[in-house]
This record gives structure tokens, C-alpha cells and sequence, in this order.
């Protein structure tokens, strides 16, 4: 029997004769063996969701799933949610938010609050100032939420938080029991070590509190089982496409080949199958009337039902899409056309608005407005303005604004232009204005003028109606302006 095949890189192949030995019955496999057999099957991850959720098997679970498209869509919703920037109509506060903006990196710190609060259901803010003054701020630190529990104002907390404190040698906190809606402390605990941070150290944001969860829900958490079932048929279709991809060989070997005497010869056969199998080579075996001297192979067709498998991964897919508040256009380039995914981004757009808000007015009150006090300015002079998601339709607007271009001004035309990508320089500009429409029917010259066959009493008549329609066009030439340069905002 040969077995040619082209991992050797020969030129021609390499060829490998094998003969048999004598009759026997097989051996029988030790577990060894059989573990040799199935070393190479890819081992899945079950990704199932715990029965009980404890802090610990929480954050455990969610560092586990936090991979591959779960990782992207949260990334994708941080992103498009925190693209804002820190501005004021003031030009030296405008310029006095760059400069901590730049410093601080304050545009990644954004994005990794909306990451945190997504992916752990709660952030926490501490903003680490170069003096107490709390005049410059020198970086923007989150905390991890894991390491983190929250205390307070009920019984039982107090205790707890009394005896961490005592435990860790801290300071004991003072506070009168009370309805337990009001945060007295957070505590950190990493290694054996703790620290206590006041709840005005610490700005805390937790992701839409309920009565069960007041720290807060994490997205992943509230998915678990669509992420779960999501991930394992994934996990089981890479190890369908490793098994059954290709059918299976198998090889039919004369138990003569199982004997001592015949081991390095059968181990050598085996490892050129395998070769051979995995570069795709065919096989040319013997074939002898003795059945000592015969090596026959058999194929094994995948089975199954692939056709449901994929709909349950479509079903799946479609429901783990619409957990995360998102549209297919965003995450797949073929699965919508232009239109709808320009209509399923105004959606996305319009449901991350109140997100945007309940971010900026918690950082603009517990960041920026101390901040801004404490550098001599109001505290309401700057605030997060968020980036329009929604595409510039260029064209549709020049499309609406072209019959009212007559009615404009020059310097408004030419600023509708450059926005759409049309530069016109000064020098390419007619240096006499064409008779316009407007020149032509509501010009001075023309105004009282009366056409061949009209009498004049009659056209004194209309004269007062004319003036009538001269003032509509005045007023329309107006909002005609104003139309425009709302739009360029």
C-alpha cells in the first residue's frame, strides 16, 4: 500500500510501502489510545448561565461571555452613546474644557462609563483632583465595579460596614439608621486590602435600579439566557464543521498490523493517513483476495439536519440583536439595504437620547458644575453636546434648497455650497449677477409696468394686488433665509 501526499514538500512525492505480518487477532484499545484518537476534536465552553447568581459567579460569568460579538456590541453602543465632546458658548471656557478634556482623555473615559455601566449594570466615578481646591483635575479613574459593594443607611448595612471598617483598621463611619434608600459609604476590597470612599468621593450611576437590584441591572446579566444559548450553538457548530465538514475515513487494517512486531510500521501508516487526510490527498491502498494483505476504506456521511440548525442560530442571532437594542444593519453588511438601515439607526438614535441625557445631567451636576465653580465660572456655562448619528443627506437638502436660492443671499448660498462639497472661489463667481427671477418679476423697473393689451385703468386696478403679492415674496425671501441657515446648524 501507498500513501502519496505533499506535506514533505517532495518533488515527486515520497512513497512509503508497508507489507503485513502475521495473522492475529486485534488488540484492543487502552484508553490512551483512545484519548490519541480524539485529541484533536475541538473542546466547546458551555457558556451556561448560573443557577444561582452570587457577586462572585457574576462577575464570573460576565468576563467569560465578554468575547467576540457580545465585546463589539457593547463597544458599539458605548461609543455612538458617549460621542460627545465638553463645550460652552464662552470661548475661554470653551478653550478651559479642552485643555481637561485633553488631559483627562476625557472622550475614552466617557465611552468605558457607558462600557461599565452596560456590561456591570453600575460605574463608579472617582474624580482624582491635583488640590483640594478641586481647580485642576488630574485624570478621571473607574472604579471596577466588582470589587466595589455599595452600603446603605438601612440596619443591616451599617453593621456590615462597621465591621469591614473595624476589620481593615479604618475609621468607623457615624450614621443614624434610616429608610435605607440613602448611600452611606462604598468599600473596595481587592486582595485583602480596602479601602472606604464617602459618597460624595465617589459618583455612582447605576443602570435603570429596581426594588431587587438598587445597584443596578447588567445588560449581560438580564441576557444571559439568549447569550448562553447564543454562544453554545455557535460553540457546536465549529465542532460540526470540524467533524463533519469532510466525510469520515475509515480505514479497514488486516489485524495482522495490531502485533508488536508490526507496531512501528502500523504507528508510521497511521501518522501518513492522517497526513494525508489533512492535506487533502487521495489514497491508494492494496487490494489482495488475502485478507491479511487487504486495507480497504469506507466513508462516513455527515447526518443531521443542518437546515434547522441554522434557523435556530438565526432565531437566536435575531433575538440577541434585539436584546442589545440594536439593528442587524449595524453588525452585518449584507443584511439591509441603504434605506432601512438609515431608518434603524434614526430609531437607535432616538432610543440611546435618554440615555444621553440621564449621562450628561449627572456628570454636568456632580463633575463639571464643581469644577467649573471652583475655576470662577458659572456652573451652568458648559455641557456635553452630543454627535448627530444620523448621516447628512447632502443631497436631499440641496434638493430643497435650490428653488429657494434666488430668494437668498449670496454669502448664504455659498455657505448651503461648501457645506454640500461645492468650494467656489471668489474668482469663479460671474461678475454680473444673472437676471434672476426675482430681478425679472418683482424688480423695481418692472413693479408698476403694465403688458401690451392691457388698458391702464385696468392695470391700476391690479396694482394694489401686486403690492400684495411683492410683500408675500419679501416675507417668503425671509423664511426662505432663515430656512437655511437653520439647516446648516
Amino acid at each position: 500500500m501507498s500513501n502519496y501526499h505533499r506535506m514533505s514538500g517532495a518533488y515527486p512525492p515520497s512513497t512509503r510501502t508497508y507489507s503485513a505480518g502475521a495473522t492475529s487477532d486485534p488488540q484492543r484499545l487502552s484508553p490512551q489510545q483512545v484519548a490519541n484518537l480524539i485529541k484533536y476534536r475541538p473542546k466547546g465552553q458551555p457558556y451556561i448561565r448560573p443557577d444561582v447568581w452570587t457577586p462572585e459567579s457574576e462577575s464570573k460569568w460576565i468576563e467569560s461571555v465578554y468575547v467576540g460579538k457580545i465585546a463589539r456590541n457593547l463597544i458599539l453602543l458605548a461609543k455612538n452613546t458617549m460621542a460627545a465632546t465638553l463645550t460652552s458658548d464662552d470661548p475661554d471656557i470653551a478653550k478651559l474644557c479642552s485643555d481637561m478634556s485633553r488631559k483627562t482623555h476625557l472622550i475614552g473615559v466617557l465611552q468605558m462609563i457607558r462600557l461599565y455601566w452596560d456590561k456591570y449594570g453600575r460605574v463608579f466615578v472617582l474624580p482624582v483632583w491635583n488640590d483640594a481646591n478641586r481647580r485642576e483635575l488630574r485624570k478621571i479613574k473607574l472604579i471596577y465595579p466588582p470589587t466595589v459593594t455599595v452600603y446603605r443607611n438601612n440596619p443591616e448595612d451599617i453593621t456590615k460596614l462597621q465591621e469591614k471598617l473595624r476589620g481593615a483598621k479604618l475609621p468607623l463611619v457615624t450614621v443614624e439608621p434610616g429608610s435605607g434608600d440613602d448611600i452611606i459609604g462604598y468599600l473596595q476590597e481587592i486582595n485583602n486590602h480596602t479601602w472606604y470612599f464617602s459618597p460624595e468621593e465617589l459618583i455612582f450611576i447605576p443602570r435603570y435600579p429596581d426594588g431587587q437590584r438598587p445597584d443596578g441591572y447588567s445588560l449581560l446579566v438580564q441576557a444571559a439566557d439568549i447569550i448562553s444559548a447564543k454562544l453554545q450553538i455557535e460553540t457546536d457548530q465549529v465542532i460540526m464543521a470540524t467533524r463533519h465538514g469532510d466525510p469520515k475515513h475509515v480505514f479497514h487494517i488486516p489485524a495482522a498490523w495490531f502485533q508488536p512486531e508490526n507496531k512501528d510500521k502500523l504507528n508510521q501508516l497511521k501518522e501518513d493517513l492522517k497526513e494525508g487526510i489533512r492535506s487533502g490527498d487521495d489514497f491508494y491502498l492494496s487490494s489482495s483476495d488475502i485478507p491479511d494483505e487487504n486495507i480497504s476504506v469506507e466513508l462516513l456521511q455527515a447526518t443531521g439536519n443542518p437546515q434547522a440548525v441554522i434557523k435556530s442560530q438565526d432565531h437566536a442571532e435575531n433575538q440577541f440583536i434585539a436584546t442589545f437594542g440594536l439593528a442587524d444593519s449595524f453588525t452585518e453588511s449584507e443584511s439591509s439595504n441603504r434605506s432601512v438601515g438609515e431608518i434603524q439607526l434614526a430609531f437607535f438614535e432616538r432610543d440611546i437620547t435618554a440615555d444621553r441625557i440621564m449621562f450628561a445631567e449627572i456628570l454636568e451636576d456632580q463633575l463639571i458644575a464643581p469644577w467649573l465653580k471652583a475655576n470662577g465660572k458659572p456652573e451652568n456655562s458648559a455641557w456635553f453636546e452630543f454627535s448627530d448619528l444620523t448621516p447628512d443627506d447632502r443631497l436631499t437638502k440641496l434638493q430643497i434648497l435650490a428653488p429657494l436660492f434666488p430668494y437668498l443671499e449670496q454669502s448664504i448660498v455659498d455657505q448651503v455650497l461648501e457645506q454640500a462639497g461645492y468650494i467656489i472661489h471668489p474668482e469663479e463667481r460671474p461678475s454680473s449677477p444673472p437676471a434672476s427671477a426675482s430681478m425679472r418679476r418683482y424688480g423695481t423697473h418692472a413693479m408698476y409696468s403694465r403688458l401690451r393689451g392691457i388698458s391702464r385703468n385696468e392695470a391700476e386696478l391690479i396694482r394694489a394686488g401686486r403690492d400684495v403679492i411683492t410683500e408675500q415674496v419679501k416675507a417668503y425671501k425671509e423664511y426662505a433665509q432663515q430656512l437655511a441657515e437653520r439647516s446648516m446648524r
